[in-house]
């Protein structure tokens, strides 16, 4: 199986709730207390979670959405892992009623040998013109990158694909970067929540589109990758 590395943002957006201005405190005590996070910031309207001996795991909490980032090294399991005890720790302090969207955002970098042979397969997979039709564009296609966007059911899920070589992937995935490698973001999505959603539910989304995130790549990375 080929390797890979990934990035994870998840948000919650709902209706802005002037209530929590007072509470700031006790949501940074409560948060700190039951979840891994150790250190916290609190500002006019926002609090920042971070974890002191993971720097790469955050989690904010603001008047208008609560959410937690993980950027590589950090694993798509111990986000999920971190996002669980994040969202039972902040759960008695949300308004569900108020939710509007629910959202993730899964950034994946699968690490390919040659760039020229991947650029090459998208071009002919993705991008169906053949040399004659691109030169009347009268310029070099230097880059290629699709956007495919889907529904399922209640959730959406909208991705961009892409090879990329470090120099561009280093400001996404920093260190962790390789040389070269297949790019896939999933932006995964629901904006019509039941006021009476549940905390499992919430979780059980978060499992989903980190699970839809998984699975697109290694389809891409098939389909690209296919002789």
């Amino acid at each position: 199986m080929s390797k890979k590395i990934s990035n994870h943002i998840l948000e919650i957006r709902f209706q802005a709730n002037p209530r929590f201005l007072d509470k700031k405190g006790n949501i940074a005590a409560q948060i700190i207390s039951d979840s891994e996070f150790d250190h916290w910031n609190i500002s006019n309207n926002r609090i920042d979670f971070n974890c002191l001996e993971n720097p790469n795991l955050a989690a904010f909490f603001s008047f208008k959405n609560i959410g937690a980032t993980s950027n590589s090294p950090v694993t798509s399991e111990a986000f999920l892992k971190a996002t669980d005890v994040y969202i039972k720790a902040a759960w008695q302090y949300l308004e569900k009623s108020a939710f509007v969207r629910i959202g993730l955002r899964s950034q994946t970098l699968i690490e390919v040998d040659d760039f020229t042979q991947i650029y090459n397969a998208y071009k002919s997979r993705f991008l169906k013109l053949n040399d004659a039709d691109l030169s009347q564009f009268d310029g070099d296609l230097i880059d290629v990158g699709f956007a495919l966007n889907f529904v399922s059911g209640e959730n959406h899920f909208n991705t961009s694909t892409g090879p990329m070589e470090k120099k561009q992937s280093e400001t996404i995935f920093g260190a962790s970067a390789y040389d070269v490698g297949i790019y896939l973001e999933v932006d995964y999505f629901r904006n019509e929540i039941s006021p009476n959603i549940t905390q499992k539910q919430v979780i059980g989304f978060v499992n989903e589109g980190v699970s839809k995130a998984d699975k697109l790549s290694e389809q891409i990375n098939k389909f690209i990758n296919l002789k």
